[in-house]
């Protein structure tokens, strides 16, 4: 009996402490410690039930709840439950709380959100700010720009806290590789090629991405409209004064003016796109696609450099109006090229090609072999030797002197002189010779005429008549008889039966062999022979012509028109012996009579049958 009303109390006891309304506020801490966190540390949470009057208040339940935990609150009401269920259960008023277990990691709480957006959080739970509201939990605890402001999507917003190592934030939501991550938003939907890549401030990097691209994804916000510097404040001309190119970059106001103006001739700047030796780089255009020979390299100022690149077309590149100028007299960014050399570039059109058969000393100014004659007279060792080369052999443009000057080049010091220009053309070449050089600048020498009684028909076909007057010697025609000059004697040393030069001496021969007074001798054996000998064939020194008999034959004795001067076998060092191991001449023709010879004409006679010195006249003059 003691027992049932034992436990008729109890239940009294209960009954009237739930139908008891009490009022709610903060619960009292337990002693010595903070408020219960699930109501774990008391035996007995505060009475909640029945709720008050204002338990729907996010702030009555709410702060609640936070300070005593959810477990007395799970005792009548379900977490989840159908609709009109009673109680009613936590999600009927916010479906997300109590928050599931590990909701705070992104992959829980982040994927909601990204999926259902941020509604549901913008209450007093987390504040409509989301800076914490009741719960005191901040979004920006975890990361400082979620959720994003209104106005993210502007460059202004989200670019200025990305900016720098900003971006690494964005990494937890965007992915590490910004490809969009658990957001599934990638940073390239927008700008293509931000966050950069490591290593992105490299040429190879950038530059190539630019030249591929083009700079309309940089020419935003981020960097600015003008590449200035933009929101990120990284200016291209930072690090690169010239580049992006400004509107009219190929014209010589452009790219020309930027070098020489704003990089005082130095264009090392333009190396790291446009390649170390200036042929394309990463930028893949060549700065030689436009003109051959710039930038100069190290050491142009050398004739050896500049001097090769320029001959024949290669100058063409030089001659335009903002570089040397289109005469090289220079222009606004070059000096003049005569202002080192006066006589090149060589634009003159008689530079190669004279005048060939008329005095040198009216030919007109331009001619390169004149030229030189000029600066060696006037005291140059080695005129034109800077460019052709000491030896006048260097290949300049495919030309070398040598290839024209093929036994070297001439009128060098003393070359007036016999030793000089009469040495060098009697080692070389003979009177017959049709492949002399000479001959392009001073015509080229012509028969003698019977009929010629003074020089002037000599002088007008070479220049070479006009100071020996009986040199170059190619022939003698008589009228009726032409007869070579040269060889006077085969490679045996025998007579090669060319008698041009004996025919010039004899009676009836040329009017010009005379002494210095003009005299002519009379026979073969008078004494003036020696004085006409000398005038007309001597030489004035030693080594030249035929001066004492140089260079003259011996032969048997004969009239002192032989013997006298050249033929003399007293000065048989001068004259070459005959060589022993050729064979015997052929037999002289028989000699033709007397009657004939003077019958005909006293010139067509063979010398080697008639003997002055024994018939001296066998054919009395007309």
């Amino acid at each position: 009996m003691g027992r049932y009303l034992c436990a008729l109390f109890v239940l009294l006891v209960l009954a009237s402490a739930c139908g008891e309304r009490k009022p709610v506020g903060p619960p009292a801490p337990p002693p010595g410690g903070d408020g219960p966190v699930d109501g774990a540390q008391s035996p007995f949470p505060p009475t909640i039930f029945p709720h008050p009057d204002n338990w729907a208040n996010p702030e009555v339940h709410g702060l609640w709840v936070q300070a005593n935990g959810i477990r007395v609150c799970l005792s009548c009401h379900e977490r989840t439950a159908p609709a009109g269920t009673t109680p009613p259960s936590c999600a009927s008023c916010h479906p997300l709380f109590p928050h599931s277990e590990n909701w705070v990691q992104r992959e829980n709480h982040g994927a909601w959100v990204i999926e259902n957006g941020t509604e549901s959080c913008a209450t007093q739970c987390h504040g409509e700010d989301f800076a914490g509201g009741l719960s005191e939990i901040s979004c920006q605890n975890c990361h400082s720009v979620f959720p994003h402001r209104p106005g993210w999507a502007s460059p202004s917003e989200h670019g200025s806290a990305a900016e720098g190592v900003g971006k690494e934030i964005c990494q937890a939501c965007h992915g590490d590789d910004f490809q969009g991550g658990s957001s599934g938003v990638s940073c390239y939907q927008c700008h293509e090629n931000y966050p950069h890549a490591a290593g992105w401030g490299d040429p190879l990097q950038h530059g190539i991405f630019i030249l591929d691209h083009g700079t309309g994804s940089c020419a935003t916000e981020c960097h600015g409209s003008d590449l200035g510097g933009g929101l990120s404040e990284v200016s291209c001309t930072s690090c690169h004064s010239l580049y992006p190119h400004g509107a009219g970059w190929a014209d010589f106001e452009g790219h020309a003016r930027a070098v020489l103006d704003t990089l005082d001739g130095d264009a090392t700047a333009c190396q790291a796109c446009h390649g170390s030796d200036f042929r394309g780089g990463i930028a893949g255009v060549s700065c030689f696609e436009c003109h051959a020979n710039y930038p100069h390299p190290s050491g142009w100022q050398t004739p050896a450099a500049h001097g090769v690149a320029a001959y024949g077309t290669g100058k063409q590149s030089c001659a335009t109006a903002n570089c040397h100028g289109t005469d090289f007299a220079g222009g606004p960014s070059a000096p003049s090229c005569f202002s080192c050399h006066a006589d090149f570039p060589h634009l003159r059109p008689e530079w190669m090609s004279p005048q060939r058969t008329n005095n040198a000393g009216l030919r007109p100014e331009g001619f390169h072999g004149d030229t030189f004659i000029r600066r060696m007279q006037g005291g140059e060792i080695n005129p034109c030797s800077e460019c052709h080369g000491i030896n006048y052999d260097r290949s300049l443009g495919g030309v070398q002197c040598t290839v024209c000057h093929a036994a070297g080049i001439t009128h060098r010091v003393r070359w007036s002189s016999g030793r000089g220009h009469g040495k060098f053309y009697s080692e070389h070449f003979n009177s017959a010779s049709d492949d002399a050089g000479c001959q392009i600048c001073h015509g080229a020498p012509i028969p003698f005429e019977r009929t010629y009684t003074t020089t002037a028909p000599l002088t007008a076909a070479s220049d070479c008549y006009r100071c020996h007057f009986a040199y170059p010697h190619a022939a003698f025609h008589s009228g009726r008889v032409e007869a070579d000059w040269a060889p006077v004697v085969d490679e045996c040393g025998r007579p090669a039966g060319n008698l041009g030069h004996i025919l010039y001496m004899m009676s009836g021969g040329s009017p010009l062999f005379t002494d210095s007074r003009g005299t002519r001798p009379a026979n073969p054996n008078d004494p003036l022979n020696l004085s006409a000998i000398r005038h007309t064939c001597a030489g004035s020194e030693a080594g030249s012509c035929h001066f004492n008999g140089y260079r003259s034959y011996q032969t048997a004795p004969n009239a002192l028109l032989c013997t006298g001067y050249c033929h003399n076998p007293d000065n048989p060092e001068l004259t070459p012996p005959p060589d022993r191991s050729c064979p015997p001449p052929p037999p002289a023709p028989p000699c033709p009579a007397r009657e004939t010879l003077c019958v005909s004409d006293e010139l067509e006679w063979d010398p080697f049958c008639y003997n002055p010195a024994t018939e001296p006249e066998a054919c009395p003059p007309r």
